[in-house]
């Protein structure tokens, strides 16, 4: 039984290990509704598909791939896959079960991702330098979430780990009745970004990590942005930042060749845009964009003056 969802319209869809949905579109509702909703269900296999990210959120074009599980046929019980140029990959018609996914790439390291039957999320591989020093002094960070008017929708956390005087670095940790915990934290004082996918994304500024108690965030649901990136000449761009009027990163997104975008989980609102081409230059909005008025946000970009930023 679902509670605490507003009036209105909603299309469901269900997960459950081992099966999938007789109507693959799912089934529209209106709420409230007095009879229980039948949803039928057939057996059927299921698909573990992700991208994989470097900390500054980059995807990681061709990155080896690799999903082991006691269900996969043949001796060796793993299969193999490369990220495409976006950092996507794919693992179709999977029998039912838990997977673990582990990625590599030149100069780069991560930890194994455990995915359980049901999750229907893009799993997010986030791969660090290989030659960060560990820190004996590094704890652990543990988020408490709490999802306002609305059933629980994403399967992992995303936060940038902001230092002071320090880069920002991406992490990502699965959900888990109700919580992500982050390991191997460096002591210091951090701005957080905390970014579940189709959630709005929550600033905490100035906190000292690691902590001893659980941090609770309050997660509202947030649209989903359409977009295209309108240039003067032919460029290709490979990915598109959005940015709060505090210079905070809140969202990160792959650009496709035609200069097509989706922003997932931004509230409507004004924000600046920078996106990075193939060569590596930073191209702006220069001024701040107003999201929310129209149904697909159109970018006009020019290459950045690094003195203006």
């Amino acid at each position: 039984m679902l509670s605490g969802l507003p009036p209105g319209g909603y299309r469901v869809s269900c997960s459950a290990a081992g099966f999938v949905e007789v109507r693959e579109e799912g089934t529209v509702v209106q709420l409230p509704r007095k009879s229980p909703l039948e949803i039928k269900v057939r057996p059927g296999l299921m698909e573990i598909a992700g991208i994989v990210v470097n900390e500054r959120g980059d995807p990681v074009p061709g990155a080896l791939v690799l999903i082991a599980g006691e269900r996969l046929p043949g001796p060796s019980r793993f299969r193999r896959a490369r990220a495409g140029e976006d950092g996507h990959f794919a693992f179709p018609g999977l029998p039912s079960g838990t997977y673990q996914l582990k990625a590599y790439a030149p100069g780069l390291k991560g930890d194994p991702v455990e995915v359980e039957p049901g999750i229907i999320d893009d799993i997010v591989i986030v791969l660090t330098s290989a030659a960060t020093p560990e820190d004996s002094e590094a704890g652990t960070v543990t988020f408490r979430l709490r999802f306002e008017n609305s059933v629980p929708s994403t399967s992992f956390l995303e936060v940038s780990f902001c230092r002071e005087g320090g880069p920002c670095r991406l992490r990502a940790a699965p959900i888990a009745a109700g919580a992500a915990t982050f390991k191997g934290i460096q002591p210091g004082i951090y701005h957080l970004i905390v970014s579940p996918y189709g959630f709005a994304p929550v600033v905490i500024s100035e906190i000292r990590l690691p902590a001893r108690q659980p941090i609770s965030v309050d997660l509202v649901p947030a649209p989903t942005w359409p977009g295209i990136i309108r240039t003067p000449r032919s460029q290709r761009f490979k990915s598109l930042m959005v940015y709060d009027d505090a210079d905070h990163m809140l969202r990160k997104a792959v650009v496709d060749p035609d200069g097509a975008f989706w922003i997932h989980g931004l509230p409507a609102g004004e924000y600046l845009f920078r996106a990075r081409d193939e060569h590596g230059s930073t191209w702006t909005s220069g001024s701040f964009v107003l999201v929310g008025k129209e149904e697909e946000i159109v970018l006009d970009m020019l290459v950045e003056d690094p003195s203006k930023k």
